[in-house]
């Protein structure tokens, strides 16, 4: 089993993991989380023994070492990597995990379950048909309105994250 199994998580109800995930994360005993308090809280939750785990914590201010440390992991043994919620790529760490695991020739499996993208794009009332989903914009104001420039060019809804701290937006563009 050895490898990195990107398990996602609920993104809100408990009860949105999938078997799939409380099996994959059963069977490991290495699981890589952002915040191993969150974790540990969603394990108490859905009634997860974590007791036989090593739960570590990786996030976006991990060192090269941390790195180079679960590499080894996942080659040795295997392990979860997990985010606070949803999927551990859009908007969590994973990606130079994943970049770094596929120059080295590292398994990378995907434990999917509910998204928060399709889930907004879900609830907005917005035509689903085409969308795009941006991801993060940026903090400085200057270059929002340079990437809500660009994206009103692009015909159809468009996504982005935010933080709660900041205004959420969906957007939908009538260019063509």
């Amino acid at each position: 089993m050895s490898g990195i199994y990107l398990v996602t998580l609920p993104i809100g109800n408990k009860d949105d993991i999938t078997q799939r995930a409380i099996n994959t994360l059963s069977e490991h005993k290495f699981i890589y989380c952002e915040d191993t308090r969150v974790f540990k809280d969603l394990c108490k939750r859905i009634g997860l023994d974590y007791s036989d785990k090593e739960i570590r914590s990786y996030h976006d201010h991990s060192s090269e070492a941390a790195l180079t440390s679960l590499l080894n992991t996942a080659k040795e043994s295997g392990l979860c990597f997990v985010s606070d919620a949803g999927s551990p790529l859009v908007s969590d760490p994973a990606f130079p995990i994943i970049e770094k695991a596929i120059s080295e020739d590292i398994k990378i499996e995907s434990i999917g379950g509910v998204s928060s993208v399709i889930t907004a794009l879900e609830l907005s009332g917005l035509p689903p048909i085409p969308f795009h989903f941006h991801g993060f914009l940026p903090r400085d104001t200057g270059k929002i309105i340079t990437s809500l420039d660009v994206v009103n060019a692009q015909y159809g809804t468009h996504l982005f994250f935010e933080g709660v701290s900041r205004a959420c937006l969906l957007y939908t563009s009538d260019a063509a």
